[in-house]
């Protein structure tokens, strides 16, 4: 069996301010430091035999936090290009509430029909959907039997998310992943993906899971679904 666990970066000046960040790369704020550390912290006693990133600094800042713990010489993270964000064009660096005045019909794709979204300048959600199964098929075949962690972000993991689901890619919904929130995938070796939870946020405040609304809802292990007993 092979276990991915996608995580989403932490937080952003870009993500505090309501802005589209697509391929901007911003870096973490002191929040996102922190939550990155709150990662680091509920996997240090974690088996990870390989650990991925979006070339993006934010993610990347993440992963190497969440590294520090296992010390760096031993898991330093791997940039991958697959990982990297929606390619937002002409709405990036801009605030939701301006993008809903001069792209009305983008936005309103974007809250009511995902699949159907396509950024002006940019790639479409199925650009992006494809481009993730891909990369995350590649990951797990390079990487059969061990524990995966793959820093992303937002849009990319919810629409991975969506895929893993087994619904039709037209019925995507709008729903996202927390910054700093952690996903689980499990994969046999005939490739087939058994999604344990999304969106996990326990170890940001002390072992109380946080509801999430849109994601359908997973049994998660006790005590601690990231505490895997470290082998390296």
């Amino acid at each position: 069996m092979t276990i991915l666990y996608l995580i989403r970066h932490g937080e952003t000046g870009g993500n505090y301010e309501g802005r589209f960040q697509g391929i901007i790369d911003n870096p973490l704020n002191e929040y996102g430091i922190r939550q990155a550390k709150m990662l680091g912290e509920a996997f240090s006693l974690s088996k990870i035999d390989v650990l991925y990133t979006s070339p993006l600094q934010r993610a990347k800042k993440t992963a190497e936090i969440i590294a520090e713990m296992h010390g760096l010489e031993k898991l330093s993270p791997i940039v991958d290009e697959g990982l990297i964000e929606l390619n937002g064009g002409l709405l990036e660096g801009r605030k939701f509430s301006e993008l809903a005045k001069e792209y009305p019909e983008v936005m309103e794709a974007m809250h009511s029909c995902p699949a159907s979204m396509e950024c002006p300048g940019g790639e479409s959600m199925r650009d992006v959907s494809e481009r993730i199964v891909k990369t995350i098929d590649r990951l797990v075949e390079q990487n059969k039997g061990k524990v995966i962690v793959a820093v992303s972000h937002g849009i990319i993991i919810s629409s991975y998310i969506h895929f893993a689901s087994g619904k039709p890619f037209e019925e995507m919904s709008n729903s996202m992943v927390a910054n700093a929130s952690v996903s689980k995938f499990l994969f046999n070796d005939d490739m087939i993906i058994c999604m344990e939870y999304a969106d996990d946020r326990r170890h940001m405040k002390h072992g109380t899971y946080l509801e999430t609304t849109g994601f359908e809802k997973h049994e998660c292990p006790n005590p601690d679904p990231y505490a895997v007993e470290n082998q390296n």
